[in-house]
């Protein structure tokens, strides 16, 4: 500040502007530069005081100079629309209309005709390009086109939507057969997908941008791998967190993942579904986003090439009769490294059920380091670390030349996420100290805050999660990264363990380390597994994504979209045969050892355990002798009898390149063989699965009808929405005040004039209590959509009926309401054309000053009136319209407000018989003139408080000014200081005036001594002023309008 004093004074006015604006004393900042009528003062005077909150300031200055462009915007920052209206069309002259704002600021003002009229001529100019256009409809729309311009209106926006539809379906069929093309061009022919424990992902590779994208699902990249049926058996893909909690839900089924290829069955009710059916749900789900997410890329591009050939476009004109679709049923698809034989051929039972065309299983890992070698430029050997929710997978593969070797696998396929929020559950269940039963909706909602506490605590120190209605109460959960770590140091250490295990068996030190899924963003599990491996992981863009975004890539190498690369696998598990010795004891011979380079073929010889025995069964096994690691059998028969151990039976392993194994068993003696191709599943036959195909199909057909009812229940809601946001009671208000103040015309008026004003007058009683129940039906039958809409539904006919009865009572009601709002536009319209055609200039003033139209009322009545009323009236309108110069003009100079004390306050007198205060009042008596009046309090809104005198005073109350006057840098005074207007808050000035804090309540006065404002708060920065026009609604409430 001293700085820029010392500026002023030494005659340097804009570099002490500078040091003002930037101490944030705008008003100074303003006074330094108010006797530079320069174009660059005014300029910066005017970007002063729009940083002070200052816009109609703002924009006056900028008007001088003109710089009409700013001007309009400040303008409308401040409101004042008929003012930025003016701005815009000197600006842009008969290209105003293509300007959406004037739109806004003739509907706000009410210059219908006027925006008709622009409107009309823009198109004109411009045709279905005009942005003129979708204003027009707009207005016509809501019913507020003025009765004589309808069939104007109406005749140009069906022509030009007559034209530009025919152009549109001329040419809709090109436009999609291109659309199709380029997009399908675009797009990789096969995408990858994520099958998860917990979310899945599905991406597709993109030729123009080099990267995957992901297809969404709610917004978000993944989808929960969740099923749920509700109370009629329908399914519901992808339900998370407290939707599955959800009282309409029959059952809900998670986490099969860890299930596949174990023969479990899942039952909710009479259902029953195999976890193979449960993940076609979800590969069949990923597949419909897919293909909608490509299909919204044919409707942009449909909609850019007839834009760019029509100009303006509507949306509803591509409708569902138009295909958009393009099929994409080539899949991809991760699966863990740690998965069984039999977990693998259960996924492609589920891509069989799912009907989609699976190109190749990959492993997570693989998939991962595909996608992190691309992002990083990685090559050597990189260890991946793959901690799922459901199974920790580790790799270690060698990159380089676009190679993919992998030299080791190993992992735990029961080891995962969901383990460490089972721990989590466990020590919440046992914090809160209550009784929680091993299945059921409170130990739900129990892993959900375990799990919601568990995400939090990876990005902070400390979680919360509040348990509502828990019994009576609410529960409020606490946990800290601490006590995370050590909820979960068995985990942690048994994760340590299986990384530090498969790190010393390493054959290759491992280069990189690269850390994906879900739970890696917590830094417990990051600093766990590094340790292990001692050293520090390689960043990737989303550890939660690495996988499917690795699937898209590989998906579009094999499409042919990028340069391929050759993946060397290995195999995770031991491979081999049951097989008994001397003592008959069984043991797995292997024939394959875990961590063997595939493709790979490996033969053993055996022999007959029994003499004479003709026959062996050949039962293969994946890592172990049980039942669950048994994938395949057969017989070898036709063996001549000989003593045991004498035929010579040849048994031969062979994995090719698609991890499909096939045995062979061969009497050497005979040549006798069979063999099997362990490909699909052991556990569903081919009729099983094209009975559960079949069964799928019915149940797609249903998500179909539930489509169906869900868009319909979005149409509704959006109607709903849209009838709330209803402004007929201010149409309302502004006929009545124009009723009111209609006086009938001097000279003759047509015949459709007079029966319009005939309607007016019978009519309007009627009309507004049928506006007043149209309002309330709409309001009724919106609230009642918007409930249908939230509640859940069960059954899928009767949710699609009572939608589609209250589409239609909306829309019945909707079109009552519409009709009468356009039946009192019409009106409207008529009363503004009357009252411009009143032949005497003072009534037509006082018409459109009643009506609120305070620049048509100066436009009546260019010359200030003679009666005091009336000349209130006047520089009323003259303060609203902004017209400083010519309201100064007008009003003299008043003399100090008569003030008030009162407690340790101050306050004002405002008319003969009231006093303003500040404060919330509670006071009997108050002190003018050094006499004490007893008072009683009228109204008070908490900050300002206005009393009534017993009887008049002897002096003559405050001459009040209006607030729309204001600008920055204005000088005020009251009873002991002097200041200056500093900036605009968002209820108060903010100004330089250093008082005491006795004078909060004093009136602040310009330079014309009216009162624009009461003090309220003093800071050392200086008094908050409140303007006068908040005054004026306890006024009216006491029964003193000085705007009447």
């Amino acid at each position: 500040m001293e700085a820029a004093r010392l500026a002023e004074e030494g005659g340097e006015a804009f570099r002490a502007h500078q040091l003002f604006r930037e101490a944030g004393q705008f008003g100074e900042s303003v006074r330094v530069l108010r006797d530079d009528d320069s174009p660059q003062a005014l300029a910066a005077r005017a970007a002063a005081s729009a940083a002070g909150g200052d816009h109609a300031g703002a924009a006056r200055l900028y008007e001088r100079i003109g710089q009409l462009e700013k001007a309009a915007s400040s303008y409308l920052e401040a409101g004042q629309y008929a003012a930025a209206a003016a701005c815009l069309v000197r600006w842009l002259g008969g290209a105003a209309a293509d300007d959406v704002r004037l739109a806004e600021c003739l509907r706000r003002t009410g210059d219908y005709d006027e925006l008709v009229s622009r409107c009309l001529t823009a198109m004109a100019a411009g045709g279905s390009e005009s942005r003129a256009v979708e204003s027009l409809r707009r207005l016509a729309a809501d019913g507020l086109v003025p009765l004589h311009r309808i069939a104007e209106v109406e005749t140009a926006i069906n022509q030009l939507d007559a034209v530009e539809r025919q152009r549109f379906e001329d040419r809709i069929q090109a436009w999609l057969a291109r659309a199709r093309a380029e997009v399908d061009r675009r797009y990789s022919e096969i995408w990858g997908f994520d099958l998860g424990t917990t979310t899945c992902a599905a991406a597709i590779y993109d030729t123009r941008t080099r990267q995957p994208v992901f297809c969404p699902w709610k917004g978000q990249v993944y989808f929960a791998s969740t099923m749920s049926l509700d109370r009629d058996g329908n399914e519901l893909i992808g339900l998370s967190g407290e939707e599955t909690l959800m009282p309409w839900l029959a059952g809900h089924i998670d986490a099969t993942k860890r299930r596949m290829g174990r023969g479990t069955v899942y039952k909710i009710r009479e259902h029953d579904y195999r976890p193979e059916e449960v993940a076609a749900r979800l590969i069949r789900h990923a597949r419909g986003l897919v293909e909608s997410f490509l299909a919204a890329q044919v409707r942009d591009r449909v909609i850019e090439l007839a834009r760019s050939e029509l100009g303006v476009v509507r949306d509803e004109w591509l409708g569902p009769e138009h295909d958009l679709r393009i099929p994409r049923p080539q899949v991809i698809v991760t699966i863990p490294a740690y998965f069984t034989n039999n977990q693998k051929a259960a996924t492609r039972s589920a891509c069989r059920i799912a009907e989609v065309t699976l190109v190749r299983l990959v492993h997570e890992p693989t998939a991962a380091c595909i996608t992190a070698a691309r992002e990083r430029r990685l090559t050597d050997a990189i260890a991946v670390v793959d901690l799922g929710a459901g199974t920790l997978d580790i790799s270690l593969v060698d990159v380089g030349d676009n190679v993919y070797e992998a030299q080791q696998v190993s992992g735990d396929a029961q080891f995962g996420g969901k383990d460490l929020d089972a721990a989590v559950t466990k020590a919440l269940v046992a914090r809160l100290g209550i009784d929680v039963p091993a299945r059921g909706a409170m130990r739900r909602r129990l892993e959900i805050a375990a799990e919601s506490l568990k995400i939090d605590l990876s990005a902070q120190e400390h979680a919360t999660y509040e348990l509502r209605g828990v019994g009576d109460a609410n529960l409020h959960l606490e946990l800290s990264r601490t006590e995370l770590a050590s909820i979960l140091a068995d985990q942690l250490a048994k994760l340590h363990q299986v990384c530090a295990d498969f790190r010393a068996a390493a054959r290759t030190p491992p280069k990189h380390l690269v850390l994906i899924g879900r739970p890696m963003l917590s830094p417990l599990i990051r600093e766990t597994v590094e340790a292990a491996f001692g050293m520090t992981r390689t960043v990737v863009s989303d550890p939660r994504t690495a996988v499917a975004s690795g699937a898209a890539l590989l998906a579009a190498m094999r499409a042919g979209s990028l340069d391929d690369v050759l993946l060397i696998d290995v195999t995770p598990l031991s491979l081999g045969i049951r097989t008994h010795d001397e003592h008959d004891q069984e043991h797995l011979s292997e024939l394959v050892a875990r961590n063997t380079t595939i493709p790979m073929k490996q033969s053993k010889i055996f022999s007959t355990h029994s003499d004479r025995q003709t026959v062996v069964r050949v039962e293969i096994f994946n890592g172990a002798l049980d039942r669950q690691s048994k994938i395949g059998q057969f017989l070898l028969t036709g063996i001549p009898p000989a003593e045991a151990g004498v035929p010579q039976i040849e048994v031969t392993f062979e994995i090719d390149s698609d991890c499909v194994l096939a045995v062979t068993a061969r009497d050497q003696g005979t040549g006798q063989s069979n063999s099997i191709r362990i490909a699909d599943t052991t556990l569903l036959s081919p009729a099983e699965i094209a009975d559960l195909t079949r069964r799928y199909d019915r149940q797609r057909a249903t998500e179909q009808r539930q489509l169906g009812a869900a868009t319909a229940r979005e149409r509704l809601r959006s109607a709903a929405e849209a009838t709330m946001d209803d402004d007929s009671a201010a149409g309302w208000q502004e006929f009545r005040h124009r009723r009111d103040t209609h006086r009938t015309a001097h000279g003759p008026q047509d015949a459709a004039t007079q029966r319009l004003l005939v309607e007016i007058f019978s009519e309007s009683g009627r009309i507004e209590l049928e506006l007043e129940r149209a309002r309330d039906a709409v309001r009724t039958s919106a609230l009642a959509a918007l409930d249908h809409v939230e509640r859940p539904h069960s059954d899928l006919a009767a949710d699609l009926s009572a939608t589609n009865r209250l589409t239609d009572d909306l829309a019945a009601r909707a079109a009552e309401l519409r009709e009468l709002v356009t039946k009192v536009a019409r009106w409207n319209a008529l009363l503004v054309r009357e009252a411009l055609n009143e032949p005497d200039p003072l009534q037509r003033f006082r018409n459109h000053y009643a009506a609120g139209d305070h620049r048509q009322a100066l436009a009546a009545h260019p010359e200030p009136p003679d009666s005091p009323t009336d000349l209130s009236r006047y520089a009323h309108c003259l303060a609203e319209t902004g017209d400083h110069e010519a309201y100064r003009a007008l009003r003299r100079t008043a003399p100090p407000p008569t003030l008030a004390q009162v407690r340790g306050a101050s306050g004002f007198l405002v008319h003969p018989r009231l006093v303003v205060i500040a404060g919330p009042g509670d006071v009997n008596s108050v002190e003018l003139n050094g006499v004490s009046r007893p008072v009683t309090v009228v109204r008070t809104d908490g900050v300002l408080t206005v009393l009534e005198l017993a009887e008049p005073a002897e002096t003559a109350p405050a001459q009040l000014g209006y607030a729309a006057l204001v600008t920055i840098g204005d000088p005020i005074r009251t009873a002991g200081a002097v200041g200056l207007i500093e900036r605009f808050e968002a209820t108060s000035f903010a100004t330089s005036l250093r008082l005491p804090p006795d004078a909060v309540g004093q009136p602040v006065c310009d330079d014309l001594g009216e009162v624009i404002g009461v003090v309220t708060a003093i800071t050392a920065d200086g008094a908050h002023v409140v303007p006068i026009d908040t005054v004026d609604p306890l006024l009216r409430a006491a029964g003193f309008d000085r705007h009447a």
